[in-house]
């Protein structure tokens, strides 16, 4: 392990206790302050890197030429950090210190203490996107973030997070849906259209690499978890148990539909939809589990037994080690 995997244990580690002890309500906000203590200056650490995973080509489009880059949100956010000459390092970091602050607004608007949700994030998602796929972490934080206010704005920050990152499309499409049809107690041919339309893009996705040279490049990657179907199955599993946790925690059924189990289903069927090209079936039903941090954070708010909630936290954390290549990513990073 490198210097940064290395922190990145020895303060996740006494952290989990943490966690454990926030089941209790005594101790849950002063808990929670603390892993903000622990983890927040972990995560700006690990943004303030000058290699990592992909780390070569971001440097590349901010020290040479993004002029090739075909998401324009993230272009404007470069030619702006370069107009007040920062290096790539602090840009990297003033990206990591935007997220952090979207997700204080997200914590708020469902009522979750900060430092579980960004415990929950440093354990999975920040390494996975922010770490490896910078672009779309920053996306999903916007769009998720975006659905907190009001009005026009909403859509603007929608528009933006696409801007960033296109498969942010897929969240946009989950949230503006369940807003705009779900919210209203729908019938059974409202909740089960969404679902066709994911297997009917699942279906015809060979017709969709004119949209995007990228589909295309992707669908002819003869590659292991690119354009080959998928021989891993953890991500359904994980999903699963997504799934159970919120409905148990929040004492809800699976009729109930609300916007977690909505995101939760698509995101299964998204993954068996597009089953026979990996990457699509990975990363697109990853895209649609993002709010499942704060399904895990909000364990800590409901009614149910302590202990209950502490073997929640710990299947959670057992079915994050079994994730791939985290460690890798980790490993990869060098700090400045």
């Amino acid at each position: 392990m490198n210097f940064f995997s290395s922190l990145y244990f020895l303060i996740i580690a006494p952290s989990i206790l943490l966690i454990i002890g926030s089941s209790n309500s005594i101790y849950k906000k002063l808990f929670s302050k603390i892993l903000v203590l622990f983890i927040l200056p972990l995560y700006l650490l690990g943004m303030y890197r000058s290699s990592g995973v992909d780390i070569s080509g971001y440097k590349r489009l901010y020290e040479v030429s993004a002029t090739d880059l075909f998401d324009p949100g993230f272009l404007l956010l470069i030619n702006m950090s370069k107009a007040i000459s920062l290096s790539f390092e602090l840009f990297l970091l003033s990206l990591g210190v935007l997220t952090a602050i979207l997700y204080f607004r997200v914590s708020r608007f469902f009522s979750i203490k900060y430092g579980i949700l960004i415990f929950v994030l440093m354990l999975h998602l920040f390494i996975v996107r922010d770490y490896s796929q910078l672009r779309l972490g920053l996306a999903c934080a916007m769009i998720i973030y975006s659905y907190t206010l009001n009005g026009k704005l909403k859509y603007l920050g929608y528009f933006f997070g696409f801007s960033i990152h296109f498969t942010g499309l897929v969240l946009i499409s989950l949230f503006t849906y369940f807003e705009l049809i779900l919210k209203k107690k729908p019938s059974l041919i409202k909740k089960i259209f969404p679902f066709i339309v994911i297997f009917l893009f699942g279906f015809f996705i060979n017709y969709l690499g004119a949209l995007d040279p990228r589909i295309d490049l992707y669908l002819n990657w003869d590659k292991s978890g690119y354009g080959v179907p998928v021989n891993d199955y953890k991500q359904p599993l994980f999903i699963f148990f997504i799934v159970l946790f919120h409905l148990y925690f929040n004492k809800k059924t699976i009729s109930d539909f609300d916007l977690f189990t909505f995101c939760y289903l698509s995101s299964l069927m998204i993954f068996v939809s597009f089953s026979d090209y990996a990457i699509f079936s990975y990363r697109l039903s990853n895209v649609a589990i993002s709010l499942y941090p704060i399904t895990i954070a909000k364990m800590f708010e409901c009614s149910r037994p302590n202990l209950n909630k502490i073997c929640g936290i710990l299947i959670f954390i057992i079915l994050v080690g079994l994730r791939d290549n985290s460690l890798q990513i980790l490993n990869s990073i060098e700090i400045g």
